[in-house]
């Protein structure tokens, strides 16, 4: 403003001049360092932009192109189409860190139609329906958002559904951010990198015959469209049979064939129901296709009965019947019937836990009343075991003296939430006895901590004499809420990149270690948790619950490795049945094994319900997103045991999990209060400066006109 009132003279003229050299500089620097693609920075908490060292160590074992292609429509719905750049420039990222090995496409569908089909020939990628509104009209718009990962014959594709991440708030629309696209990316790296260095022909790589069985109706029983899906498998499993050298064929089964035997069979056995068309329903058909050998069966999904997905499905089938490509995680969790888990009855249900441990293992559902774990099983897992007998102890027993590792989570309690009511129940585990003679002893009380989550927990509300009960977010003295700082352990592995854990109805873990073992606390609650044995947990009556109780830190998981001694040292092997997979032929005499190595390990968290479906989905209520902490801890505590925990470091990257520290009301209250002084005084200052100058400019002119 001074200069704009006078002439220019050489002194602003030199400042002009450098002004405009400066900025000039400034942009020609900026084209010549865009070519410079390591000058980078990130100051993001947990550089959150950046490729990880995981990554790096993935793609330096690159020896052929690697190719990571992205669908993406030009038409997509608005809430996704932000995210769109946000993948390009990761892409461009891994593009960078590959020297040369990576290539990155970015394709629209719809300007390529030959890119398109061979996407949905090939690949299985199809465009998802949409539903967009403008100021115009409501219309749907399948629109693609997906990424290829491709390396050599081998690839695997990522749908929205594996990269975003959704949170919703009572007062606005719901947040979508990209979940951990890094992690999800690198993760599709691995698998495709680890299964074509395995190198030749799938078949060379499985050791039994595989068989193809389909439970189908006869064609006159089918719709139309089952009907030409299943003469299309039909000339594609034909094809593949000659190509197995013997070791994989294919047959169909009318279930309602024998006077509907098979169909009683496969109903006990599987759960196989009628299938029905939504246009008749009265018309009822099977289609169920499995894959089985001697010691396993897998059920192929079947939900799109579309013949160009068929190849896909087969294959991620037969490769869980192959050696290498995948570890095996022997699962053990109650059996509750589908009807009784419909009204969230007859005990914890695990279904979220069992997907996200398929993505990564090939799962099998372990019966351990026979005595034994299978024998391809790379690790043992075992979640609010109920009642087990002495059969199944000694193969949990056995499994570790062969220098397993066992991942318990147990505890002497479960809670069941039905009809607005939470009730606390007893939960006889049957391996109390075999925990305690390995050094590990779960308490009879449930550990309580003021450092807590909150839960959409029934409260009893009292009215006029009246008692009502409604469903309030409440601080949840039972929900235990760990953190990085405090609670999980920052340094092992398995905890130290969980930003944070709830732990719900914990138990407290004692431990009395044997000489040579080596203890781990994973996880613990606060100096100001205490215990309580009351079978009462509803939020709103539990009164003074604690108060005159002793506050002490409990731990909740722990991990004990080194040498243990059979628990069934001093006892006699229990009896297997006649038809048991454990019992030996007549000519040959076993006895136990009565010691571990030093590479057994048991892994213990002291409480049935953390991972139950009912408990994430109250999460999911509380967070207004999905909760994913307890299946992450699980995960990377498989990954940690099977010496493979390269991803551990990126798992829990996302943005949503990325919680505030804990904090008191009132420490909340002070801090809200504050914020408005500072505003206030800060309005104070500007207005006090403004008046001085004010001041100080009507005294300069009044000197002036002195003058």
């Amino acid at each position: 403003l001074r200069w704009s009132g006078a002439a220019a003279t050489p002194g602003r003229r030199v400042w002009r001049a450098t002004a405009g050299l400066v900025l000039l500089n400034l942009l020609l620097s900026n084209i010549w360092l865009a070519r410079i693609d390591h000058l980078r920075l990130d100051l993001t908490q947990g550089r959150l932009y950046s490729i990880s060292q995981p990554t790096l160590h993935f793609l330096k074992q690159l020896q052929e192109p690697l190719i990571i292609r992205g669908y993406f429509s030009a038409k997509t719905h608005p809430l996704l189409a932000p995210l769109v750049p946000q993948l390009q420039d990761l892409m461009k990222e891994y593009a960078v860190a590959g020297n040369g090995q990576v290539r990155i496409e970015i394709i629209d569908p719809a300007e390529n139609p030959e890119l398109e089909k061979e996407a949905n020939e090939r690949f299985g990628i199809k465009a998802m329906p949409f539903q967009v509104a403008d100021r115009y009209q409501s219309t749907l718009v399948n629109s693609y958002f997906n990424i290829l990962v491709q390396y050599g014959g081998e690839h695997q594709v990522l749908d929205f559904n594996d990269l975003i991440e959704v949170r919703t708030t009572a007062n606005s629309a719901a947040d979508i951010l990209l979940r951990n696209p890094e992690y999800d990316i690198t993760r599709a790296i691995k698998n495709v990198l680890y299964n074509y260095q395995m190198g030749g022909n799938l078949f060379d790589r499985i050791d039994q015959p595989v068989e193809l069985i389909g439970y189908v109706s006869a064609d006159k029983l089918l719709p139309d469209t089952l009907r030409a899906y299943k003469n299309s498998i039909r000339e594609q499993l034909e094809a593949i049979t000659s190509r197995s050298g013997g070791k994989f064929s294919a047959r169909f089964i009318e279930p309602e064939s024998r006077k509907g035997k098979v169909a009683a069979q496969i109903a006990d056995e599987w759960g196989f129901r009628p299938m029905a068309t939504a246009l008749d329903q009265d018309k009822s058909f099977f289609f169920y296709l499995t894959l089985a050998d001697e010691r396993q069966v897998v059920q192929l999904p079947t939900g799109n009965f579309e013949a160009t997905e068929f190849r896909i499905v087969l294959d991620a089938g037969l490769k869980r019947f192959a050696d290498g490509f995948t570890r095996t995680v022997a699962l053990v969790v109650p059996e509750v019937s589908e009807q009784m888990a419909r009204f969230n009855m007859g005990g914890p249900t695990f279904n979220n836990l069992e997907e996200a441990i398929t993505r990564d293992y090939s799962i099998r559902i372990e019966d351990l009343a026979d005595g034994s774990v299978a024998p391809d099983a790379d690790i043992l897992v075992v979640v609010a075991p109920h009642r087990l007998n002495e059969q199944a102890v000694f193969a949990i027993d056995q499994f570790l003296m062969r220098g397993g590792s066992v991942i318990i989570a147990s505890s002497p309690y479960t809670t069941e939430l039905a009809e607005g009511e939470l009730r606390l129940q007893d939960w006889d585990s049957g391996l109390q006895d075999w925990l305690s003679h390995q050094g590990l002893d779960i308490g009879e009380s449930l550990v309580l901590d003021e450092q807590s989550s909150p839960f959409p927990a029934p409260v009893i509300r009292q009215t006029g004499g009246h008692k009502f009960r409604d469903v309030q977010m409440l601080d949840y003295p039972y929900f235990i809420d760990l953190r990085a700082e405090a609670g999980l352990s920052g340094k092992h592995p398995i905890t130290s990149n969980l930003p944070q854990l709830t732990m719900a109805w914990a138990s407290p873990v004692t431990v009395q270690r044997k000489n040579g073992q080596h203890l781990t606390t994973l996880i613990s609650s606060s100096a100001q948790s205490w215990l309580s044995t009351s079978m009462n947990i509803t939020p709103g009556s539990l009164g003074d619950d604690g108060v005159d109780e002793p506050r002490a830190e409990h731990k909740l998981g722990v991990m004990l490795q080194g040498r243990f001694n059979s628990y069934f040292k001093e006892r006699p092997e229990p009896r297997h049945s006649p038809d048991s997979r454990a019992q030996p032929p007549a000519a040959v005499a076993t006895s136990p094994l009565q010691h571990s190595p030093e590479s057994a390990r048991i892994i213990l968290y002291a409480s049935n319900d953390f991972m139950d479906d009912q408990i994430l989905n109250a999460q999911v209520m509380a967070s207004g997103t999905q909760y994913l902490g307890p299946l992450e801890l699980l995960l990377n505590s498989l990954d940690w045991a099977q010496q493979d925990d390269e991803l551990i470091k990126i798992r829990s990257r996302a943005h949503f999990n990325r919680t505030l520290p804990p904090m008191e009301r009132q420490g909340q209250t002070v801090i809200e209060y504050l914020n408005y002084a500072l505003a206030l005084l800060w309005l104070g200052i500007l207005g006090l400066v403004h008046w001085l100058r004010t001041k100080l400019r009507r005294r300069h002119y009044a000197s002036r006109l002195g003058q």
